[in-house]
């Protein structure tokens, strides 16, 4: 009962926090608001991953977040949606114990997302250089920050952009308009010396 307790006020102070307007994944701000709504309930748990994902591929909007904490010896992931309007039909639905064993965790105190916002504009002008210029329309879709094995901070990104000349399509099927628009997904990870691996 504790911890389908958690996961209400969790979800509660989310959505509540939330419901003013829209956060997005490309501020420091906000995806620090963010990751202070959604640990309060924690209070000092440890805390091994918080990913934080946008409502749309093709847009920065926060959509959802998902957490794996350390409680005892047990590692715990919730994951919830942002986007409701009304809390009390806040999902309950994806909350589990994981195979973590003897995984390294910190604080919910110690977690920042300061920095992210300059490590995707370095990552798109990275991007955009590998791929000659080609594309365009750059969203940071997904922001993961863990703990590595050493007890080191660890930061990636998934960034979804398009090709520049392909495209949108639209197919009409009676009143209804299809539209669909060809995305591509970039996965970032900072390595040790601080250089970027892009992984398309």
């Amino acid at each position: 009962m504790k911890h389908l307790r958690l996961l209400i006020l969790v979800a509660i102070g989310l959505l509540t926090a939330c419901s003013g307007g829209g956060l997005h994944l490309e501020k420091d701000e906000d995806l620090n608001q963010i990751l202070k709504n959604a640990t309060d309930a924690f209070g000092e748990e440890n805390i091994k991953e918080v990913s934080i994902y946008s409502d749309d591929a093709l847009n920065d909007k926060f959509g959802s977040v998902s957490i794996t904490y350390k409680r005892g010896e047990k590692y715990y992931e919730i994951d919830y949606n942002g986007q409701l309007s009304d809390p009390r039909k806040a999902p309950l639905s994806t909350y589990k114990e994981t195979t973590y064993k003897n995984a390294p965790s910190k604080k919910v105190s110690d977690f920042t997302m300061d920095g992210v916002a300059e490590l995707y504009k370095k990552s798109v002008e990275q991007l955009d250089k590998e791929q000659n210029n080609t594309l365009e329309n750059f969203v940071l879709a997904e922001v993961t920050k863990s703990i590595k094995k050493d007890g080191s901070f660890e930061t990636s990104l998934k960034i979804n952009c398009t090709k520049k000349g392909e495209a949108t399509t639209k197919q009409r099927t009676g009143r209804r308009v299809r539209i669909t628009t060809n995305y591509y997904s970039v996965y970032v990870e900072v390595q040790k010396d601080g250089s970027l691996k892009l992984k398309y």
